[in-house]
């Protein structure tokens, strides 16, 4: 069982990883016209690695990996040298921005952001460098692949064994299409499943952190999901809701409607100050954030209260007094903290677009198709429920100023079984970047 679990993974990380990148260039591994730069000729260390002392914690982390996987391949180590101590005449693998900086003025690291990299060949050098945070360490790894180097799961991989290796003339230059890459299974919270995420050129593992060593996550301060309760808690303390700030539901059990403790009215006043208040805290102790997560519970008891009714009655949706929840909330989050983001979601009963009600433009979408047929790809339409997701994505693509996409990838039938999509994986998150995606999250089985 556990080998079928690994196997639908396996999967899904590949997915990701060979449709997250924007590649522009030949491939490193290319035949090339002249010998190229010799790193090791007969089992003997021709280059010298070059890094500079300030590369950050993951640089220093693919100095290591290079190290090591170039002795693992050809049994030769190559040596590493300060910028200053720089032998003659010898080809030279420049790691690291600041190191590449130094010797080569004429490189755009800004516009590369995070993980961005380059692999170039220039005279005698290569250039492996890239985004601090993760680029060069996804440089080496990228080389790497391209010398056969394959990490099949944590503990499967392929090592090709090789006397010489040379790089070809290259000038290669990648930006991921997808900046938050992230899967979730309960086999990938150990340490050795965390690295071979990292190799694979995934920034999240659930909501594990993940050490600067091997990049960081791709950092959002907070709970990430159905969190509104708890953000009005966060100001007012824990059971100081007052009666009229909680939702005016329908009670399935009765078919009455009444309020209840199980969702937030989404119009109230006193909910979107409190709300605001705990955003701007957060804000403020965190600073570095890329945004904030504001996520409705995870049922469907929106608000059907005088004021929220009028709204959903006007957008023919109960998306639209969410949604006008929302961009109120980023309003006055943006005037106490400029440039401040929220991210919400379209899920559940906020997944069918409002009428006209648009996200505002520090409103960020996040797309959580969990009715959907996974086992067709989405853009087909194959059937309605695919059909209606299709086109909520491309509404949501064209609206939102940003859109990131959770999906559901295990077998909810049975935990340890793979789920049938493997027809559908590439397919879709083509169809996702295609739409405007620039995140995914894959949400598999939590079970261990």
């Amino acid at each position: 069982m556990k080998t079928r679990a690994w196997y639908n993974i396996v999967c899904q990380v590949v997915a990701v990883a060979v449709t997250c990148i924007a590649c522009s260039s030949a491939s490193v591994a290319a035949p090339a016209d002249d010998e190229g730069l010799v790193l090791v000729r007969d089992g003997r260390a021709v280059a010298t690695i070059v890094a500079a002392e300030d590369l950050s914690p993951s640089e220093k982390w693919a100095v290591k990996e290079l190290q090591t996987f170039i002795e693992r391949i050809s049994g030769a180590s190559l040596n590493v040298v300060a910028p200053d101590a720089v032998p003659a005449d010898v080809p030279l693998v420049i790691v690291g921005r600041t190191t590449a900086e130094a010797r080569h003025k004429n490189l755009d690291f800004d516009a590369l952001g995070d993980d961005g990299f380059y692999i170039k060949t220039v005279d005698k050098e290569l250039i492996l460098a890239g985004g601090r945070k993760r680029g060069t360490m996804y440089s080496v790894y990228t080389l790497l692949e391209e010398l056969g180097c394959r990490w099949w799961t944590p503990r499967e991989e392929f090592i090709p064994e090789r006397a010489t290796i040379i790089i070809p003339k290259t000038n290669r230059r990648e930006v991921p299409k997808l900046e938050f890459r992230n899967i979730m299974y309960a086999e990938g919270f150990d340490q050795a499943a965390r690295i071979w995420y990292v190799r694979n050129k995934l920034n999240g593992v659930g909501w594990e952190p993940i050490p600067a060593e091997h990049g960081g996550e791709y950092f959002v301060a907070g709970q990430q999901g159905h969190n509104t309760i708890d953000l009005v808690e966060m100001a007012v303390g824990k059971g100081n809701i007052t009666e009229e700030m909680w939702s005016l539901a329908r009670v399935r059990r009765t078919g009455k409607t009444e309020r209840v403790k199980s969702e937030v009215c989404q119009t109230n006043p006193k909910v979107i100050e409190a709300t605001v208040q705990s955003l701007v805290k957060l804000y403020k102790d965190h600073p570095e954030t890329k945004y904030l997560v504001v996520a409705h519970e995870d049922n469907n008891d929106y608000c059907r209260c005088s004021d929220c009714a009028v709204i959903m009655e006007r957008e023919q949706s109960p998306t639209g007094q969410w949604l006008y929840f929302c961009n109120t909330v980023a309003e006055q989050l943006e005037e106490q903290v400029p440039g401040a983001r929220i991210m919400v979601d379209a899920y559940g009963w906020t997944r069918k677009p409002p009428r006209t009600l648009k996200p505002r433009h520090n409103v960020l979408v996040r797309f959580a198709p969990i009715e959907s047929d996974w086992a067709h790809p989405l853009a087909l339409g194959s059937n309605e429920q695919n059909r209606n997701t299709r086109e909520d994505i491309k509404f949501w693509g064209r609206s939102a100023s940003m859109l990131s996409i959770w999906t559901y990838i295990g077998n909810r039938c049975h935990y340890m079984m793979p789920n049938p999509d493997l027809d559908s994986i590439v397919p879709n998150i083509k169809f996702f970047v295609d739409n405007g995606a620039v995140g995914i999250m894959q949400q598999g089985t939590q079970a261990g």
